[in-house]
């Protein structure tokens, strides 16, 4: 049954919340569709219905954060296009050959950037030093 008071703290929280926040919450959402995508694998039998649903959302995500790089903002957004590219290629071989494995990669590509991230808006985005911790993950550094 739908909680009508879930959803509309849901879309209050979206509403309300700032850019660097959104981008949390997609890191976040990420996550989540990938452990769904793990879940619907170890159920016998696995549940593809799920299985691709959560894969696509996870896909969606990475798209949206990938669409969302300004190319001159910093010089980490090339690393980040490739991380995200990487990523995007490891969900559609997942998906395709149904193997979870494979999301290992893009799990901690993910929860790399979100730790980082979310580091970074803790020091506050506009100091330079808040990207180092994005970029030494994007670099490879972390």
């Amino acid at each position: 049954m739908n909680n009508p008071w879930g959803n509309h703290y849901q879309s209050q929280s979206i509403e309300t919340a700032s850019p660097a926040q959104l981008v949390l919450m997609l890191y976040d959402r990420c996550l989540v569709a990938i452990e769904r995508v793990k879940l619907a694998d170890a159920r016998a039998p696995r549940d593809n219905t799920t299985f691709n649903k959560e894969l696509q959302r996870a896909q969606d995500i990475v798209m949206e954060l990938q669409y969302s790089i300004n190319p001159e903002g910093h010089p980490i957004a090339g690393l980040l296009d490739r991380l995200y590219d990487y990523c995007l290629h490891e969900f559609v071989r997942a998906n395709v050959s149904k193997d979870v494995a494979l999301l290992d990669g893009p799990q901690k590509v993910i929860g790399e950037l979100r730790e980082a991230w979310d580091n970074a808006c803790v020091k506050g985005m506009a100091s330079e030093g808040a990207y180092e911790n994005v970029a030494a993950v994007a670099a490879g550094r972390i």
